[in-house]
C-alpha cells in the first residue's frame, strides 16, 4: 500500500524519520522512533536480544521491537542459495510464539510496536 492509499482509506499512519533537518522541514513527520534492531541471523539470538532490551527497561516514548532477521556476510557465504525470504519464513513460527507472549502497556516489559 502507498501512503496516499492509507490516508485515502482513513488509516492512521505514523511516519518517523531520522534526519532532523527533514523533520523540521516537514511537520507531518515524527522524529526518529527508537528501534530495537537485533542485527541477528538466528531467531533465538534475536529473541534473546529483545528480552535483554526489555529487562533493561523500555524507553519513555514510542519504540519499536524489530523482529527482522539480518543476513551477514558469514550467513550469505554459508547459504549461497538462501535468501532473506527463506531465512525469515523458516524462523517465523518461533518468532510468532514470542509475539503472542507480548502485551502493550506502560510497564517495564511491555512492547509498543512490533515490526
Amino acid at each position: 500500500p502507498t501512503l496516499r492509499n492509507m490516508w485515502t482509506y482513513g488509516y492512521q499512519v505514523i511516519i518517523s524519520y531520522e534526519d532532523v533537518t527533514e523533520v523540521m522541514k516537514h511537520h507531518e513527520l515524527w522524529p526518529a522512533i527508537p528501534y530495537w534492531w537485533g542485527n541477528k541471523t538466528a531467531s533465538q539470538d534475536l529473541i534473546q536480544y529483545l528480552e535483554h532490551m526489555k529487562q533493561n527497561g523500555r524507553p519513555d516514548c514510542f519504540f519499536v521491537a524489530g523482529i527482522n532477521l539480518t543476513e551477514d556476510l558469514e550467513y550469505i557465504l554459508a547459504h549461497p542459495s538462501g535468501s532473506l525470504k527463506k531465512l525469515t519464513l523458516s524462523s517465523f513460527p518461533y518468532l510468532k510464539l514470542w509475539i503472542k507472549q507480548q502485551y502493550p502497556g506502560p510497564k517495564r516489559d511491555c512492547i509498543n510496536i512490533i515490526a
